[in-house]
Parts: C-alpha cells; structure tokens; sequence
C-alpha cells in the first residue's frame, strides 16, 4: 500500500488563511489540477479550511479504507467516502478521498451536481461540484513527471529511462467502471478474475466506449498505442493499472509526453459522442 500512499499524499497545497469556519475551498482529481469530483471510484483531493486542530493523520492499516478519520467524514452523493488522509498544513487543509463507487448505474449526464458534505466535531458543510467523469481520467505525476514504471515497478527516470519496445506500468485514476465492480475502498482483487475497464457498461445510446495510450513527441505527432491491461491495480484502491508496450521503432523527435485518450461512440459508431484526453505527463526515455 505504500506506492498508493505516496500518489495520494504528494499533492501541495495552496490558499488564503481563514481559521475558525468549517468551509469547502474545492475537490480536485488527485493525480492532477483538474477541478471537479472524479469518476465513481476515483482519488480526489478535497481542499477545505477550519480543521486548524487536526494533525496530519493517514491510513496505515490494510484496507478497506475507512470512512471517518481523525473525527473527519466527507459524504458524495449521501455516501461516506473512503479516506487516505487529513493533512493540516496550515491555512488550507486538504483531505484525500475515494469517491464513492456505489451508486445506480453510471455517470451518464455531464451536468450532474455532485452533492458534498464535510462534517467534523458536530460543524456540517456542503457544497455541490460538476463531475469529471465524461473524460480520459487522470494519470499521477511524480516530480514533474508521469507514475510510470518498469515491468519490475522500479520508477522511470532520467538515470533509469523508459526504453525502446519496452512494456511500462502507467498508474491513473478516475477511468470509470469495472468488471468485476470493486467496493469502495476495498483491494482490488489479485488473482483472476481481475477488475479490468468495463466498456459494455456505457451510457445510453453509447455501443463503443474504450481506452487508448497516445505517445506524443516534440512535433506534436500523435501514436495510438493499445493497452495489454487496463484494469484497476491488484490489491490498491482506485489506482488504475495500465500496462502498454512502447513502440520498437524509434520515433522522430524528443521529447515525448502520454496522455490517455479515451473514445466514445453511438448508434452503432454513426453518432460520436465524444473524444477525451488526460492531461499530458512526461516520459523519461533513451529513444
């Protein structure tokens, strides 16, 4: 659980001091800035103020997540949400959540508001937020870089590159429904059946909804690559698994950046629906 950890607890935080008042500054996706509550089952980061007595707890126990931490409960759509981590910084503090993976059905309605509710030491406070379920999700970042690693787990980085025909490890969050559906806040699981992407749970009206890896260089050249595993990542919750072999030709131009890329279609691919990307994270590389 320590990888998960680390992805939830490395996000800073920013804002204006205002002590005293229980109040909601915003919720985020927690692999990035992308401000809005994220898919059914995703990481999100809530930025709150008036939690100046609690102290910087997280969880270090074995899932499943709990729902109340440090007198700390946070309620999406009238559910408790699974919780990481309260941190006190100082003038902001932020809370690292799961969203709720229970619920009918799938985000379907881009103009959803997405109920929340913080309640702590006998104070309640609500505010509602657009979803940002309808996109490509979003991959981690580590030090100005993507979550992506070796076959062994081991980081890539500048001394220990990605490299030519090489299958690396890609970590996000927030892509959206799987099979078999994982609870919140519980490991996914680690022997077969595996919690793989779940197209066929669509919205209606939808018959193609599928993931790709685009590998884009220096020139703004785009390459589809097909994932060999999608699915949520054994024994961690909400983090997103995506296992996908580079190309074993060398490209033109460096440097290059992935990004998600998500395609939507209707009525048997004559009514599109929408094209999404994530947010562009770089890839060390010795191309």
């Amino acid at each position: 659980m320590k990888l998960l950890y680390l992805l939830a607890l490395y996000f800073g935080v920013v804002g204006q001091a205002c002590a005293g008042d229980l109040q909601i500054v915003n919720i985020q996706s927690a692999a990035g800035a992308k401000v809005g509550v994220p898919a059914r089952g995703g990481l999100a980061t809530l930025f709150v103020r008036g939690l100046d007595d609690v102290p910087k707890v997280s969880v270090s126990g074995p899932l499943p997540l709990p729902r109340e931490l440090a007198g700390v409960k946070v309620m999406v759509r009238g559910l408790a949400a699974p919780l990481l981590a309260v941190i006190n910084p100082g003038d902001v503090q932020q809370i690292n959540l799961q969203i709720p993976s229970e619920s009918n059905g799938f985000d379907c309605d881009q103009t959803e508001n997405v109920s929340i509710v913080l309640e702590h030491a006998g104070r309640t406070v609500s505010a509602s937020y657009n979803l940002t379920s309808r996109d490509a999700g979003e991959i981690f970042e580590i030090q100005g870089t993507g979550a992506f690693f070796h076959s062994d787990f081991s980081p890539i980085t500048l001394e220990k590159p990605a490299a030519l025909g090489e299958t690396i490890v890609i970590l996000a969050t927030g892509l959206g429904p799987t099979s078999p559906a994982v609870p919140s806040g519980a490991p996914a699981p680690a022997t077969e059946p595996l919690a793989r992407f779940a197209p066929k749970q669509q919205c209606p009206g939808e018959t193609v909804d599928e993931y790709s890896v685009q590998l884009i260089n220096s020139g703004n050249e785009a390459l589809r690559l097909e994932p060999q595993f999608i699915g949520l990542m054994p024994g961690y919750a909400g983090v997103f698994q995506i296992n996908v072999k580079l190309p074993v030709d060398r490209p033109a131009y460096r440097p290059f950046t992935i990004s998600l890329y998500r395609y939507r279609c209707g009525f048997f691919c004559q009514l599109r629906t929408g094209q999404y990307s994530s947010a562009p994270r770089n890839l060390p590389t010795t191309f």
